[in-house]
């Protein structure tokens, strides 16, 4: 027995030899020649038997527990775990995937329905699938949500499905939709995702929908506009759907709690409103419109073109006081309102009633998006207001007009339409010749304003002397361009008739380009740059100048002295040619009218030959000069 006890016992041993060979790696390190311990297995003392289950057990399958081996630095690693049954791997993704679905079905009630509902709209929704087989599938899944509408709209997926039956689906399916849910609409706009399932119904429903899509908001637009998803499709109503009489009706609400649920279709703005109230009354509507506009500018309903309609009329009836309090909100924020029209209204009445301190941190905010806002439809104006009523010219000059003549993009901001007009105002503030009367009014609200206390001819004086250097620059790097554009050619007239000083290098390039080897545009036409209607204007109006000012006259005498004789004789061969001749013997400078006269010696034979009106002039004058000789 003993003998045979000691044969099992050698087994034993031998098995549990065998097994940790198998287990035991080595690890060397390259560099340092470190050789790790091997791995010990879990529990050594575990008997015999339960060493063979193991054993017998695929690799994979055995549970080893991590341990920190040591090197003799000490130096800490953690063996990577590496799994060898791709099998497992997939029966415990499948597993999870399994009670994924088990736990959505225990949560939502709808989701088998959810589910086939997607697999259809992921058919329907595809472009190439063929009208006819869209239309049967979209029956087919009219049917499998109705009167489960309320409850799968609210999800991010299903709201979709509904959102495809709305645009795809056909008048019929889409009004089932919407008699499920026109109880609940005001609800669905505060939803994240259920909001563009009312959108899509201001643009794909009747006009009866439509209307009563905007009636449900009656009432509610206060509060719809201080939440921030609701607010955004009120916003999308006020503009792309509602008409006239609708637009009032949802600004109403702000003119008074009766117009909550009361409308007036003959009420447009606060003005009619204080027509009918007393002076106590009129008190009350601005206090309770500055408590609500404040809250406005804690969220991020004031960027929203219905919150500037209300900004703005609230400002044309206000008192100073009111008007301080609400610019103190908005004067950080203001910039992101001059995209529109009553937003950049709101900007400058910010900046007409604001304090110094106010207009500092609005002109503060405009840093950045300078070139932006001026090419802006609205926004050009504000920067325009800005000269007009901001003191501190050092910190206009050094964010707006440093922003825009030290631009890398100038010359396509000078050829804008919107922005060409702020580098005129710099030059020539409300001049009529570039601005419009009406332009004119609406600056002229800002003007005696409290606040401003520096005249206004002071102000711009220093505006343009910064600007000047630079302008120069510009006409003597861009001049052809300038000329060709009609927009930039005024401004380059403006720019070279009022610089006093340091004038003679952009002239000169001036000049250059007029008289030299490219004096063709770009265009079809071809034209030479004396024959296009832009630069032809730019260089009468210089010679005019130069006529009206003899003392300081300097474009008219480079201009002759660097185009040779024959080259002059040939401008008679076009009829604007013929009128800036006659325009340079006009101006009676000596040394210019010489030159010109060489130039014609003998002309008067090709003169006669030419039927256009300015031929006929320069002839008559030439003539008319010979006889007084």
């Amino acid at each position: 027995m003993s003998q045979v006890s000691d044969n099992k016992r050698k087994k034993r041993v031998n098995s549990e030899t065998n097994i940790k060979s198998t287990k035991r790696r080595k690890v060397v390190n390259d560099k340092k020649d470190v050789v790790e311990k091997p791995k010990k297995i879990k529990n050594e003392q575990t008997d015999a038997k339960e060493v063979r289950k193991k054993s017998d057990k695929s690799a994979s399958k055995i549970k080893m527990k991590k341990k920190v081996i040591k090197d003799k630095k000490g130096a800490v690693e953690k063996p990577k775990k590496v799994s060898n049954d791709a099998v497992d791997a997939k029966e415990r993704r499948k597993k999870q995937k399994d009670l994924k679905e088990k736990r959505k079905k225990s949560e939502n009630n709808n989701f088998e329905l959810a589910t086939e509902a997607k697999k259809i709209w992921e058919i329907v929704r595809r472009e190439d699938c063929a009208p006819a087989d869209r239309e049967r599938y979209m029956n087919q899944l009219m049917k499998m949500i109705k009167g489960n509408v309320k409850q799968i709209i609210r999800a991010h997926d299903t709201v979709r499905v509904i959102e495809c039956i709305v645009a795809h689906g056909g008048d019929e399916n889409r009004t089932k939709i919407y008699e499920e849910v026109k109880d609940i609409l005001v609800d669905l706009c505060k939803l994240p995702y259920a909001k563009f399932f009312v959108q899509k119904m201001l643009n794909y429903g009747s006009k009866e929908q439509k209307t009563e899509i905007i009636k449900a908001f009656y009432g509610n637009v206060k509060a719809m506009l201080h939440h921030n998803e609701a607010a955004t499709v009120v916003e999308y109503a006020f503009n792309e759907v509602a008409n006239s009489s609708q637009r009032n009706h949802l600004l109403q609400e702000y003119f008074g709690a009766e117009f909550a649920h009361f409308k007036d279709d003959k009420t447009a703005t606060l003005e009619q409103v204080f027509s009918k109230v007393n002076n106590s009354q009129k008190q009350k509507i601005l206090e309770e419109m500055k408590e609500e506009l404040i809250k406005l500018t804690n969220k991020n309903s004031w960027k929203h073109s219905i919150a500037h309609f209300i900004f703005h009329e609230f400002f044309k009836h206000a008192t100073p006081s009111m008007k301080l309090e609400v610019i103190d909100c908005l004067k950080e924020i203001v910039v992101e309102m001059l995209h529109t029209k009553p937003g950049s209204r709101v900007a400058m009445e910010c900046l007409w009633n604001g304090t110094a301190k106010d207009r500092k941190v609005i002109v503060k905010s405009f840093k950045k998006f300078v070139a932006k806002i001026a090419q802006e439809e609205h926004g050009y104006l504000v920067l325009l207001a800005a000269f007009d009523c901001v003191d501190d010219t050092k910190l206009l000059e050094k964010v707006i007009v440093a922003e825009l003549v030290s631009n890398e993009n100038v010359l396509d901001l000078v050829k804008d339409k919107h922005a060409s007009k702020v580098f005129e105002y710099i030059l020539s503030p409300r001049d009529p010749r570039f601005f419009h009367r009406d332009v004119v009014t609406i600056l002229a609200k800002g003007d005696n304003n409290p606040h401003s206390k520096k005249s206004s001819t002071t102000r711009y004086e220093e505006l343009k002397t910064f600007a000047f250097p630079h302008l120069l620059k510009l006409v003597e790097n861009h001049c052809k361009q300038m000329l060709f554009n009609g927009a930039t050619s005024l401004l380059l007239v403006n720019i070279l008739t009022q610089a006093v000083d340091n004038k003679s290098a952009a002239i000169t390039s001036l000049v250059k380009c007029i008289s030299g080897e490219g004096v063709y545009d770009n265009d079809v036409n071809n034209q030479h740059i004396i024959e296009r209607g832009a630069s032809s204007f730019a260089i009468k109006k210089l010679i005019m100048w130069d006529k009206a000012n003899p003392s300081s006259a300097e474009f008219s005498e480079k201009l002759v002295n660097s185009i040779p004789n024959m080259v002059l004789r040939s401008y008679i061969g076009c009829n604007k040619g013929c009128f800036l001749l006659l325009l340079l013997i006009e101006t009676g400078i000596e040394s210019v009218v010489e030159k010109v006269k060489k130039a014609l010696v003998g002309a008067n034979k090709m003169l006669r030959s030419k039927e256009y009106k300015g031929a006929d002039l320069l002839l008559a004058h030439l003539k008319n000069n010979e006889t007084d000789e």
